[in-house]
């Protein structure tokens, strides 16, 4: 049971981006990098470039080293608007109690609801969202 106890509750992390624009921004600069690569990658053939060079010669071009400080660019705007969200799994007495806390209405309950459709989704969320300051909760003895 001390096991139990101890162990470290399954997290996920859930990432929300947005903004269309800079979503297509990342999107047209990868391509762009992508593009640029393989126009390097047929210069390297055209001029007769070797295989063990054609690597360090395709990141070295300056249509290559200019696409890729785009994309980063774009990477780095949208690391700025997107939410990171970290969910962590509820243990059984707090499960419990949300249920108890969030019982159906009698018409709910009529329709065979285990919960109070109008209430439970935003507090399980509140309840699993974790933050690196709040504990994770543990079972009560």
């Amino acid at each position: 049971m001390a096991r139990l106890r101890a162990r470290k509750l399954p997290e996920s992390t859930l990432s929300i981006c947005d903004d269309d624009a800079v979503k297509t921004a990342v999107t047209d600069a990868a391509l762009e990098l992508a593009k640029a690569r393989a126009a390097a990658m047929a210069e390297c053939v055209e001029q007769g470039i070797g295989e063990d060079k054609r690597d360090a010669w395709v990141a070295s071009n300056p249509q290559v080293v200019a696409a890729d400080q785009n994309l980063t660019r774009a990477q780095e705007a949208q690391a700025e608007v997107t939410v990171t969200l970290t969910f962590r799994a509820l243990t059984r007495p707090v499960w419990a109690q949300l249920l108890r806390d969030h019982a159906p209405t009698e018409a709910q309950a009529d329709k065979g609801m285990q919960y109070n459709v109008e209430t439970f989704p935003a507090a399980v969320i509140s309840a699993c969202h974790s933050n690196a300051m709040r504990p994770a909760p543990r079972w009560t003895a």
